[in-house]
């Protein structure tokens, strides 16, 4: 497994963090990051993105771990904006028009512009924007005058297409923060059946569990740090092979 940790100079918490581990025969890194803020800078949120690529080493000999690895995920904060008045993007918010602020969400046009995020897949969002709410509630606060936006996703990217994304969605009951945490699970099918032994399953021989996190601003009761967290499930499942499941959440 390979650990890595990422501060940009950007302010004091921007910045990446990233897993990578291997089960299975299949390799796969998790990536958490906090991108600059403010709806301009979205060009230094690309460069941001290019700057954690580069920054972090989780593969070995010093290769790019969006490419060493089968499965990439990031989540996080990524602080894209949707490029619209305030009071245009409540109105549309209100109405349920999701396509209308689709169209003008700064992650979407970079990544169509090949600026950032270049091969990564996102699943379709059916949730209102993340972002910024009044703490203890979900009303999109008037302090600072933000424009309501999905600042908070996951996408993935994967060398074969054995990865499906089982949820994406986001915790609007979780109020402790002026973000609704997002969440997304998927399923990837491994390359090969590992040896029990190898993954330490000491049980019935039906599960094996790999933990570990970094944290997240949704949760900064418990965490102190900007970053997303995760956790994988191995399901042996006896006669078709091995299935990992991953849940992420920003």
């Amino acid at each position: 497994m390979y650990a890595c940790v990422l501060c940009l100079g950007v302010v004091g918490n921007k910045g990446g963090v990233a897993v990578g581990f291997e089960v299975a025969h299949t390799r796969v890194c998790v990536i958490g990051a906090h991108l600059a803020a403010h709806l301009e800078r979205v060009l230094i949120r690309n460069e941001n993105y290019y700057d954690i690529v580069r920054g972090l080493k989780v593969a070995p000999n010093g290769l790019d771990p969006t490419s060493y690895y089968e499965h990439v995920f990031w989540c996080g904060d990524l602080n894209y904006r949707i490029d619209l008045p305030r009071q245009k993007a409540i109105d549309k918010v209100n109405e349920g028009d999701l396509n209308f602020l689709w169209e003008h969400d700064q992650l979407r046009t970079e990544k169509a512009a090949g600026r950032c995020f270049y091969g990564y897949r996102e699943g379709h969002i059916t949730f209102r924007p993340t972002y910024r709410y009044e703490r203890g509630s979900r009303v999109y606060t008037p302090e600072k005058m933000r424009t309501p936006s999905w600042c908070d996703r996951v996408l993935w990217k994967s060398i074969r297409r054995e990865c499906q994304q089982l949820a994406y969605g986001c915790n609007d009951d979780i109020m402790t923060s002026d973000h609704s945490p997002v969440h997304a699970a998927f399923k990837i099918k491994t390359s090969r059946r590992p040896h029990l032994q190898d993954l330490r399953d000491r049980d019935a021989g039906h599960y094996c569990n790999y933990y570990t996190h970094t944290c997240s601003h949704n949760y900064a009761h418990t965490c102190p740090h900007n970053y997303a967290h995760y956790y994988t499930t191995v399901h042996n499942t006896k006669h078709t092979g091995f299935i990992l499941y991953i849940l992420l959440r920003t």
